[in-house]
C-alpha cells in the first residue's frame, strides 16, 4: 500500500503544580487526528487495478507524574519522574473504491491502554548555544483492550476474515531518547534519535531539523 497524503492535527494542554518540597505534579493532555489517503495496486495476470481508500486515526493521551529537578552542577538538570499514562485510540473503518471485487473493507476499531512510567531526563545547557538532552522512560502495561478488527473482499460475498496488527499489552514498554541543540539568535538545529517500544511493536530512527528566522 502506497501512502499517497497525510493531514495532521495536534492539540495539547499542560497544567503544572509546584510543592515546597520541590516537587511537581505534572498533567499533560495530548489529542492527534490524522486523515490518510492511500492506494493499493492490484497487478497479477490480465489484473492490473489500483484500490483507493481513506482512513481517520485518532490518538487521545493523558500523563500524570510526580517530578523533582536536581541541579548537580552548572548547566546540568536531573528530574527523576514517576506516574501513569492512560491511552486511547480510534481507527475509522474504511471501503476500498475503483477496484472492483478487489476493493477491501475493514471495520473501525479501537485500542485503550494503561501505563505506569517511571523515567529519568537530563538537560544540559552548554556554552555558545550548545545544548544537550536525554530521557529514560519504561514501566509495565497495567491494563489493554483492543476491538477486533473484520475484513472482507468485495468479490468474497459475505466471507469475512479477523485482521491482527500485532499489538498485544502485558509487557513493558519503554522510550529512549537523546538529543542534541544548536542555537543562535537566527536559527536553530536539533539532532534527535530514539529507540521507542509499546505493546509489542517497536520503532527507532534519526530526526534532523533546521529552523531559520527570518
Amino acid at each position: 500500500m502506497a501512502l499517497q497524503a497525510v493531514i495532521a492535527s495536534f492539540f495539547g494542554l499542560k497544567h503544572q503544580m509546584s510543592f515546597d518540597n520541590g516537587m511537581n505534579w505534572n498533567n499533560a493532555l495530548r489529542y492527534d487526528v490524522h486523515n490518510l489517503d492511500s492506494s493499493r495496486s492490484i497487478a497479477f495476470g490480465n489484473t492490473n487495478k489500483t484500490a483507493d481508500t481513506d482512513v481517520k486515526q485518532q490518538y487521545l493521551e493523558f500523563r500524570s507524574e510526580g517530578a523533582k529537578t536536581f541541579e548537580p552542577s552548572e548547566g546540568l538538570k536531573v528530574t527523576p519522574y514517576a506516574g501513569v499514562k492512560l491511552r486511547h485510540t480510534l481507527e475509522g473503518g474504511y471501503q476500498e473504491r475503483n477496484a472492483g471485487d478487489f476493493n477491501l473493507n475493514m471495520n473501525s476499531g479501537s485500542e485503550t491502554a494503561v501505563d505506569s512510567i517511571v523515567g529519568l531526563k537530563l538537560d544540559y545547557a552548554g556554552k555558545d548555544g550548545w545544548s544537550a538532552s536525554a530521557t529514560l522512560e519504561g514501566g509495565p502495561n497495567l491494563s489493554y483492550a483492543k476491538s477486533q478488527r473484520t475484513a472482507s473482499l468485495a468479490g468474497a460475498g459475505s466471507q469475512h476474515f479477523n485482521v491482527d496488527d500485532g499489538q498485544k499489552g502485558g509487557g513493558i514498554n519503554s522510550l529512549t531518547s537523546v538529543g542534541v541543540k544548536y542555537s543562535s539568535k537566527e536559527s536553530s538545529l536539533n539532532l534527535d534519535a530514539y529507540n521507542w517500544k509499546e505493546d509489542g511493536i517497536s520503532d527507532k530512527g534519526v530526526m534532523l531539523n533546521f529552523k531559520k528566522t527570518f
